[in-house]
């Protein structure tokens, strides 16, 4: 009974600096990738989702959404639909990739919508 306690207690105390080690690790490896993605501030308002980031994964994930980009043929934009593991509560969703000078898909619809209009303006005064 007694060599039973010795194991049990020196599995306890194995386990315990088992621990302590695996969390001194955890720590580390979070700082390592905090440091390697960079992240500074990320918010989300107003429906945009703002991300500052700087350090050695910026132009790695910057090359990453360009090649996207253009393999799926992208001019303005290009789109992303993902499904979430509970779509019954607000359907699919989509993330929008758009070029800095590009237009989103409203802002080329406002376009043709406005120019859609002025032509039959012009028609009807021919």
């Amino acid at each position: 009974m007694i060599k039973l306690f010795r194991d049990l207690a020196a599995m306890i105390r194995c386990n315990s600096e088992d621990v302590i080690k695996l969390k001194e690790e955890n720590k580390r490896l979070k700082e390592e990738v905090e440091i390697f993605l960079g992240l500074k501030k990320m918010y989300i308002e107003r429906g945009k989702w703002d991300v500052s980031m700087e350090g050695d994964f910026v132009p790695i994930l910057a090359d990453m959404l360009y090649q996207f980009f253009v393999d799926q043929g992208g001019v303005n934009y290009v789109e992303m639909r993902l499904t979430p593991k509970n779509p019954e509560e607000c359907g699919p969703l989509a993330l929008i990739l758009q070029r800095v000078y590009g237009k989103t898909p409203a802002e080329l619809k406002t376009e043709y919508e406005e120019e859609n209009k002025r032509l039959k303006c012009e028609l009807k005064i021919s």
